[in-house]
């Protein structure tokens, strides 16, 4: 479960093996065999891999089902300006619309 969780955030976060490799200070080789399950981090290390993507060490165990509230968040990094724009039009929206539903219940 732990190899799946941590692939997923990586890819995620547009990071190859090498990237996350480097960002830990271990070879690409130790994180695919990580996502593989062919091996499993110390204990520190999975505290720094937990801190590099903002989630618990449950999380990355597969002991916390919850995602983490800035996952969203990540999803938007690459986006253009356009496309953020995009974005808020349509948060806008259903903010919007769950407004005037509201309002069409209180009148009921």
């Amino acid at each position: 479960m732990f190899g799946k969780i941590l692939k997923t955030l990586r890819i995620n976060r547009g990071m190859t093996q090498a990237d996350l490799g480097s960002k830990l200070n271990i070879s690409k080789v130790s994180i695919s065999k990580y996502e593989n399950g062919n091996q499993f981090p110390d204990t520190d290390t999975l505290k720094r891999i937990a801190d590099i993507f903002n989630v618990s060490t449950d999380f990355l165990l597969g002991r916390e089902e919850a995602i983490p509230q800035n996952l969203a968040f990540d999803d938007l990094r690459g986006l253009t300006e356009d496309d953020l724009k995009k974005v808020n039009n349509y948060i806008a929206l259903i903010k919007k619309q769950r407004q005037e539903l509201e309002e069409i219940e209180k009148e009921l």
